[in-house]
Order: C-alpha cells, then structure tokens, then sequence
C-alpha cells in the first residue's frame, strides 16, 4: 500500500486529476475502485500534513501532459539519450500550440514564451551531444 500510496502523490504533484490517479492505481496495481480512491485520499491526507495542498483550480490536461513530457525531457538528457529529446520537444511544442494559458500558468497570465521553453530544451539537447 505505501508503494500505491507514493506513486498516488507523484501523480498529485503533477496536479493530475484525481480521477485519473485512481485509474492509474486500478491498472498499475490490479486493486480494486475502493481501494484506489482510499490510496488517493490517504496520498492527499498526507501531502496536506507536508505542507502540499491541491490548487483551487485542476490545470487543463493540456497542462499535465506538458510537466509529464517535461520530465521525460529531464530523463533524456540525465541519461544522454539524443534521440529521444528532439522527439519530446516536438511533442512539448505541439501541445503549447493548442493556445489558453500555458503550462502551469494561471489563466489571467496569459500565453507562456514559448521560445524561452524551447530554448531551454534545446540547451539541454546541445549539452547532452557528445
């Protein structure tokens, strides 16, 4: 249960919908609806007593899937995989197209730079070529 319960809180500080953790849960683990949703509430109670609270407002899954693919990017240039971040950041970039309020921005800030982004990427990329 406390593997369930850890890999429950990566997903909330992705701020993925609560719904979808507990589909994740189901699949990931082969535990049953009531039981994911427990391991969802306990994973909230406790991010709560760290300090960690859920936002007011759930980001649009637009937004999630950017901080997941992001990661993946971190992943590929830890591990000099040059072959995989062009892929990713083509993949980050597509997603900043579909236009609203950028990744991890509040709605009122209005479209993220996306270059700045992209630039950032592509450094790390040119870092990780031999």
């Amino acid at each position: 249960m406390a593997e369930h319960i850890a890999y429950a809180k990566k997903l909330l500080d992705l701020d993925t919908p609560t719904y979808a953790i507990a589909l994740q849960l189901q699949h990931r683990f082969g535990i049953c609806r009531s039981s994911a949703w427990r391991d969802v509430k306990l994973a909230n109670e406790e991010r709560g007593k760290e300090g960690i609270h859920a936002n007011a407002q759930p980001y649009e899954l637009r937004d999630t899937l950017v901080r997941v693919l992001f990661q993946s990017v971190l992943d590929a240039a830890a591990d000099g995989d040059t072959n995989t971040l062009p892929r990713l950041s083509k993949e980050i970039r597509e997603l900043l197209k579909m236009g609203g309020p950028g990744a991890g921005r509040h709605p009122e800030d209005g479209m993220p730079d996306q270059d700045s982004t992209l630039s950032q990427i592509e450094m790390m990329y040119r870092r990780s070529m031999p």
